[in-house]
């Protein structure tokens, strides 16, 4: 059992994915320039790229891109860290045939996602967005 976790997480990295999102408030508005932290998989240490911690922006339109990732499954933080973050959820690959990432959300969350025309929304059900 071991050897098949370790053989499948092996030939998941091997896999590159961009975990593409949008985020808007209740009302369907774009949340811009939001920062977006990505963690390990328990979500207790943010990701470093370059020796910097791995947070983005959302851009104008509410965009988040985190590109040429690894495939596993990771956390992400609405914040620049744990402490701090307003939400999380889990998105990556969890299976080997598996070609886009998903997205699974906590059950009890302030988030909603939806699937509109190819692109994933995440809601934040609450009125104080900030970053």
């Amino acid at each position: 059992m071991l050897l098949y976790r370790v053989l499948k997480s092996y030939l998941l990295r091997k896999k590159i994915v961009d975990l593409v999102f949008y985020l808007q408030d209740q009302q369907g508005e774009p949340l811009r320039h939001f920062s977006v932290a990505l963690a390990d998989r328990r979500g207790k240490q943010v990701l470093q790229r370059e020796g910097k911690p791995f947070v983005v922006q959302s851009d104008e339109e509410g965009q988040v891109v985190f590109d040429h990732l690894p495939g596993s499954l990771y956390t992400v933080l609405l914040g620049t860290e744990k402490k701090t973050s307003i939400a999380q959820f889990k998105a990556g690959l969890t299976k080997l045939k598996q070609t886009d990432p998903q997205v699974y959300l906590p059950k009890k969350t302030i988030l909603s996602k939806k699937d509109d025309s190819n692109q994933l929304i995440i809601q934040i059900q609450q009125t104080n967005t900030t970053s």
